[in-house]
Formats: structure tokens, C-alpha cells, sequence
């Protein structure tokens, strides 16, 4: 094998740009199906995932919550914050829900929340937020 043969197996590690890796998650009773970890996650993004996993570059994670029009994370078990996801007939029609990004902590009190329908640790996430 000479050097211009050896230089087909080389990967150029600019084009070789790694895709992260997206993990949705929604609440129990809503899943597609259960991780290792018991926590409730979908297939795909819908209108049903509430929190998202963003694996990049070098294995760092972003943790994403979704939000409601008053600036507090989503409460899909509460009729009236279903009704505040979206603040008025544009956000309704043009605008997707906000996801704000958070700290592995909030995301996991978060993810306790989903999994219990819990309260007290939607609570104790957006106050952690703050």
C-alpha cells in the first residue's frame, strides 16, 4: 500500500461532524415508551414532548424545558396552564413553544416531576430556575 492509498482510510475530522443526539421527553401516561432510567419519553418531537435532551459535541449535554406564556415550565397535569402554553391567537397560530435551557439539576427535578405528577418538584424546578 503506498501513501496515496493509506490517505483513503484518514477521516478528515472537519467533515466528520458528529449529529447530536435528541431525547424527548413528556410525562407518565403520554410516552411512547420507558428508558432505563423510568423516565416517560417519546419517539419523536410532538406536541406532547415537555423537556429535551440535546447530546453534542465531546458528549455535553443541553437540558431544554418547555414553557408556558408566563415564563413558568409547563404543567400538562393543570387545565389552566395548558391554556397558558400560548398567550394569544399569533402565539396559537405562528409561534412553537419555548424550551428554556436549564441545569442538569432543574432538568432532573423536572424529569421527577414528569414521572410522578408530583407537584412539589415542578415547584422546586422553576424556583431553582429563577
Amino acid at each position: 500500500m503506498n501513501i496515496s492509498d493509506q490517505h483513503i482510510f484518514n477521516i478528515d475530522r472537519e467533515k466528520a461532524k458528529i449529529e447530536p443526539i435528541t431525547e424527548y421527553y413528556t410525562i407518565i401516561g403520554d410516552q411512547d415508551y420507558i428508558d432505563e432510567d423510568n423516565n416517560p419519553r417519546l419517539e419523536k418531537d410532538t406536541e406532547k414532548t415537555l423537556a429535551k435532551k440535546i447530546i453534542g459535541e465531546n458528549n455535553k449535554a443541553k437540558f431544554l424545558i418547555k414553557m408556558n406564556s408566563d415564563g413558568k415550565f409547563h404543567n400538562p397535569t393543570n387545565i389552566h396552564s395548558k391554556q397558558k402554553l400560548t398567550s394569544g391567537f399569533l402565539d396559537k397560530k405562528c409561534k412553537s413553544p419555548k424550551f428554556k435551557n436549564v441545569t442538569f439539576s432543574v432538568f432532573n427535578m423536572y424529569m421527577k416531576f414528569l414521572k410522578t405528577k408530583n407537584l412539589s418538584w415542578l415547584y422546586n424546578a422553576d424556583r431553582e430556575a429563577e
